[in-house]
Parts: structure tokens; C-alpha cells; sequence
């Protein structure tokens, strides 16, 4: 089945207007530094701006409990499953046990780092009792630990650098814009394609921001009342005993 890039531009298209845009799409001298620029720019977009993130299932290692971290993850949002329909997060426990006392592939059984965790206080928010589980980071060695969690299968949820590393990356059109104005504002302050005076510097910054507003407006601004109301009480769902 062929891909849906409806909604998408190519990471080519925006490199050419990039060069279009600095008069510099004939001789292409600048391609190089263009291409790079595009790529960094989003990698920042879509690690410190955008609310975008993937979510993929991650068989967990037999022996360890672990996940292994996509190559594409620069930061990991929650792990959990789905139960009716919904998603449940595990609960995340920053000074769960980790497998640094042996040889970081097996558990240290003298220290107990394999053992279950005993669940404190009460159950609490929205039923509670299916948001089993806990989690924590190893980001040294780019995986996850899950504990008392007997299924073989979670869903990662993580924050994408959104490149692939080709041609063939595909951009939101929401973000097409913002990404021209800053690669844009960056090749003037180099002076490219020439030097530009204070007062257009000044402008450029302007547009920058302007296009930033509008992305970020389409972003977070919820469409509805009801959609406003599940923003701000989503997080009810997913907590679990502690």
C-alpha cells in the first residue's frame, strides 16, 4: 500500500526554497550548508517545540525486562499498554533498580535488582487499579527497564528527532514556514547572500517569529470545549499506585 504524504512536503522542496530564497538556486553553492541547516532546524523544532511525538510497540527482553530505544528517540515519554481503548501509563520510578552491579547483562541477584517492587499508598484517579507497572531509563546503554509487568509487549511512547536522514524525509506543511524563516534568519546573520543591515536583520527575526506564533497557535490552541476540558484532565487516567 502506498504511503499517504498528503498533509507533507519533502525535505528537498523546503531546501529549495531555501536557495530560491537566497538566489542561490541556479549555481547551488550553498546547497551543503542549506541542507544541513534544514535538518538541524528541525530536529530542534521537533524536539523543543512540537507536540508531536511516535509511539511504537517494543517487545521486552526475556531475561532483563528491557527495551530497546529507537534510534530516532531523543527523549522517552511514558511506557505503558492499552486496555478498552485507552492507553495507561506505566508509572514512571526514577530510583528503580537498574543492572549496574554485574556485567549490565544479567541482574545482581545478591543486590535483589530483579525483585518485585511492593506497591505503596492507594490506588487513586480514574480506575486506577489498570495502570500496572513501572519503568525507568538506561539511557547510557539506550533501553528501558519494566517492572512488575508480566506481558512481553509494551507501547513506547517518545520524542522523535523526526529525521531520517534522506531526501525522502517527510515535513508537516504546518511546520514548512517556520522552518524556511529560520534557516532563512540564520544564512543572513553569516551574511548570505550578503550583508544585510540591522533594520532587515531586524525584520527577518520579526517573520521568524511571526511564523513561530502561527505554529505554535495550530499546535496547542484546542478546537473545542470538550477537547480544551481533556487537555487539562487527561492525566487522570493514567496514574497508578506508587
Amino acid at each position: 500500500m502506498a504511503a499517504n504524504f498528503k498533509g507533507f512536503v519533502s525535505l528537498s522542496n523546503i531546501v529549495s526554497e531555501v536557495l530560491y530564497g537566497i538566489f542561490d538556486h541556479e549555481e547551488k553553492k550553498h546547497y551543503g550548508l542549506v541542507l544541513q541547516k534544514v535538518l538541524n532546524s528541525l530536529r530542534n523544532i521537533n524536539v523543543h517545540y512540537s507536540k508531536s511525538y511516535k509511539e511504537v510497540e517494543v517487545t521486552l527482553d526475556d531475561n532483563l525486562h528491557t527495551g530497546e530505544y529507537p534510534t530516532d528517540l531523543v527523549k522517552m515519554i511514558s511506557v505503558g499498554n492499552y486496555l478498552h481503548g485507552e492507553f495507561w501509563s506505566f508509572t514512571r520510578k526514577p530510583n528503580m533498580a537498574r543492572t549496574v552491579t554485574g556485567d549490565g547483562n544479567t541482574y545482581d541477584e545478591d543486590f535483589g535488582e530483579n525483585t518485585m517492587i511492593p506497591k505503596k499508598g492507594m490506588m487513586f484517579g480514574a480506575s486506577g487499579r489498570n495502570a500496572v507497572g513501572y519503568w525507568v531509563e538506561d539511557d547510557e546503554n539506550r533501553r528501558f527497564f519494566v517492572r512488575n509487568y508480566t506481558g512481553t509487549k509494551v507501547i513506547m511512547r517518545y520524542r522523535s528527532n523526526g529525521i531520517d536522514c534522506t531526501t525522502d524525509t517527510c515535513i508537516p506543511y504546518i511546520v514548512k514556514d517556520l522552518l524556511v524563516s529560520m534557516v532563512t534568519y540564520d544564512l543572513a546573520l553569516m551574511g548570505i547572500p550578503r550583508r544585510f543591515s540591522g533594520m532587515e536583520l531586524q525584520l527577518k527575526q520579526q517573520e521568524r517569529s511571526r511564523f513561530y506564533d502561527e505554529f505554535t497557535d495550530l499546535e496547542y490552541i484546542p478546537q473545542n470545549f470538550d477537547e480544551m476540558m481533556d487537555s487539562q484532565f487527561a492525566s487522570y487516567n493514567v496514574t497508578a499506585s506508587r
